[in-house]
């Protein structure tokens, strides 16, 4: 990155008060504010029933060594199978608390890495607090499924941070726990691989624009950590291979510039997931960012391309996929590569605050900081609308997993369910058909008669929107040697279980 601007030397020394105060006190304010709109409300969701089976009957040497639902990942299911040793299927509300601390350690951990890159305080507390909120990836800290996120994020941090340590104390250990924490994050998640440029611009922030051939031994390290996980990866589920696919084959047909344009223009509007009435904030925030993109890009045009680059990079592995402006669909993808873009915002926030603009210097500082607050207030007013989807979602899923198994355990057939509620069409995922026999088995020692069932897709905004979606995507189907009148059909009245959600 480029050196830092006599300007911002001054603001630097007149800042030098430790933000770390506040940056505890933001992760502190996100924790309780999330627990009172989502946490307290959770019930599981979609895969996370079968990540709870998975993980929990499965032995930790299976865990170290097979590849479950087609992903190497093998640390979150060692740490979801100790979750739930701890909250079993009774706590739902324990394993969303969890979700909602780790994404809070990720928060301020990105003020630490950007503090010890030395960084002005407003930069390190507008690029916190903005991902803290992160309205673009309310999948990744709602849903316990995308656990894998924000663990591998919380390694990579943490690798990040010690390697810093490490070139301004010179300690090899603190080299060994950042290539450790390294190895870790590529266990919660293979993506993580394309955040390696981010060791190369923590030394060039810190001043050492030339890589000596010691660095270049550290960089070889890491390259190292990479390789070996490669090959273990690659001896169980192929290197480039996964639950969806091979990489190559899903991006021979994917249209890459427009699915890139896609992630960046998800990440500036977000009022298309927000409250209607919060539409003037929305407009506030997208102007702020943008506006602090463009300020960074002119002040700070080195450090503005490298974050950029980055984050260009970061999301190479899922540019095959695509996010949506109006829902919270894929959110769990940007959650890593948008740490470079909180930085970058927050790189234009400081020199935002540094620009010569006529007139009073206090009722500039007013208006800039009324500004700021009203832009961050954008994208909290999108997050808490979020918010609210997930815990209606998991409302819907708890009354209707309750009702499937009193109408299952009231008949001998199977059960044929003809309007399941997939998901919302808002972004939120509800319920698979497994998740009545896995829940009911652990939760009651009780074993369901096989399910099938037809799904539809539902509407937060519209009770009265009901897309049918088919048959269940892998789901069961009619066995043709079955007489007539083997099955119970059930219709569920969606209408009267989603009324019944507080």
């Amino acid at each position: 990155m480029m050196a830092d601007s006599g300007d911002e030397r001054t603001a630097i020394r007149a800042g030098a008060k430790s933000p770390l105060p506040w940056l505890w006190s933001f992760g502190a304010l996100w924790l309780t504010v999330f627990a009172f709109l989502l946490s307290r409300h959770y019930f599981f969701l979609f895969d996370d029933f079968g990540l709870l089976d998975l993980a929990g009957e499965t032995s930790i040497s299976n865990i170290l060594t097979s590849p479950l639902f087609g992903f190497y990942r093998p640390v979150v299911f060692l740490f979801v199978k100790l979750l739930a040793s701890v909250f079993s299927w009774n706590l739902p509300m324990g394993y969303a608390i969890v979700l909602a601390v780790v994404h809070g350690l990720n928060g301020v951990l990105l003020g630490l890495v950007l503090r010890s890159l030395k960084m002005p305080n407003l930069t390190v507390l507008s690029a916190s607090g903005l991902f803290l909120l992160s309205p673009w990836s309310s999948e990744a800290y709602s849903w316990m499924s995308a656990l894998f996120d924000s663990l591998a994020l919380l390694f990579f941090l943490l690798a990040v941070l010690s390697y810093v340590r490490f070139l301004l104390k010179k300690t090899r250990l603190s080299l060994a726990v950042s290539a450790a924490c390294l190895f870790i994050a590529f266990l919660c998640k293979e993506n993580t691989i394309a955040l390696l440029p981010v060791f190369y611009l923590a030394r060039v922030g810190l001043g050492r624009a030339r890589v000596s051939k010691k660095a270049g031994l550290e960089f070889l390290l890491f390259l190292a950590v990479a390789a070996l996980f490669l090959m273990i990866r690659g001896s169980l589920v192929g290197a480039l291979g996964g639950s969806y696919g091979d990489l190559p084959a899903l991006f021979s047909g994917a249209h890459i510039l427009r699915n890139l344009g896609q992630y960046v223009l998800t990440l500036i509007w977000v009022g298309g997931k927000s409250f209607p009435g919060a539409l003037v904030l929305s407009f506030i925030y997208a102007s702020i960012a943008l506006l602090a993109v463009f300020y960074a890009l002119v002040r700070r045009p080195l450090a503005a391309a490298a974050l950029s680059l980055t984050f260009a990079v970061s999301l190479v592995p899922v540019l095959w996929n695509s996010t949506h402006l109006t829902t919270s669909d894929a959110g769990r993808l940007l959650y890593a590569p948008a740490v470079f873009f909180c930085a970058l915002v927050g790189v234009g926030v400081q020199n935002l605050s540094l620009a010569r603009i006529r007139g009073h210097e206090l009722a500039r500082k007013r208006i800039f900081g009324a500004a700021i607050l009203f832009g961050l207030a954008g994208a909290a007013a999108s997050t808490v609308y979020q918010a609210n989807i997930w815990r209606y979602a998991c409302g819907l899923s708890k009354r209707t997993v309750a009702y499937v198994l009193r109408s299952a355990h009231d008949t001998d057939k199977d059960l044929y369910i003809r309007n399941l509620p997939f998901l919302f069409i808002e972004g939120p995922f509800v319920l698979k058909s497994y998740a009545f026999p896995i829940y009911a088995r652990h939760r009651f020692g009780l074993e369901l008669r096989p399910i099938r069932c037809d799904v539809v897709h539902l509407s937060y905004k519209d009770i009265h929107l009901i897309r049918y979606g088919g048959p269940e995507p892998g789901g069961a189907v009619r066995n043709k040697d079955n007489p007539p009148g083997d099955e119970l059909v059930l219709d569920l009245p969606l209408e009267e279980l989603r009324s019944k959600i507080k």
